[in-house]
C-alpha cells in the first residue's frame, strides 16, 4: 500500500511510504525507493548537494504502517483507524487465547489482512463487513487445521 505524505518545511518534495506484507517499509521520491542507511532510515539527496534523513518507528497500534520521524518529529503518514475499526482490526487475535499457536497464526493473518481492508479505499460499511466475513474465515481456518492436526496425531 502506498501512503503520500511531505515533511514540514519540505512541502515540494513528495514522498511516498509503501508498505508490503513481505518486503517491509520503504520511503519513495518520485516512484524511486530512497537509499536506506542502518537503523531503519533513508536518505534523500537534495539538488543542493544537502541529505534529508528520515526514520521508520512502529507505530503500536497499526502494525502495517510504521510512523515517519524526521528531525526527531512523528510525520502523521496514515490517518489513525478509529477505536471500532481497531477493535475489527485485532478481533482475530482473540483466537490465540482458544486455538493456542494455531490460533495465533490464524489470528494474526486475519489481523494483517483487516489492516489491509482498513487502509483501502472501500466505504465504512463494506470495511466492516469485510473484517466481519476475515474473522469469521480466520476462525473457520483454526477449525479446519485444528481437526486436521488432531486426525492426523490420531493416526
Amino acid at each position: 500500500m502506498d501512503f503520500p505524505f511531505t515533511l514540514p518545511g519540505c512541502e515540494h518534495i513528495p514522498l511516498t511510504l509503501r508498505t508490503g506484507l513481505f518486503s517491509g517499509a520503504k520511503i519513495l521520491y518520485q516512484g524511486i525507493p530512497l537509499k536506506k542507511i542502518p537503523g531503519r532510515k533513508f536518505v534523500l539527496g537534495l539538488s543542493d548537494g544537502s541529505d534529508l534523513t528520515l526514520g521508520l518507528k512502529p507505530n503500536a497500534l497499526d502494525l502495517l504502517v510504521p510512523q515517519v520521524v524526521y528531525n526527531n518529529d512523528v510525520i502523521p503518514v496514515a490517518p489513525k483507524l478509529p477505536v471500532y475499526q481497531q477493535v475489527l482490526v485485532y478481533l482475530p487475535f482473540l483466537l490465540m487465547f482458544i486455538g493456542g499457536g494455531i490460533g495465533g497464526l490464524c489470528g494474526g493473518v486475519g489481523a494483517i489482512v483487516n489492516l489491509h481492508i482498513f487502509h483501502s479505499s472501500q466505504h465504512s460499511a463494506v470495511k466492516v463487513l469485510l473484517s466481519i466475513l476475515t474473522t469469521v474465515g480466520a476462525g473457520v481456518l483454526w477449525l479446519i487445521a485444528a481437526v486436521a492436526l488432531n486426525l492426523a496425531i490420531r493416526h
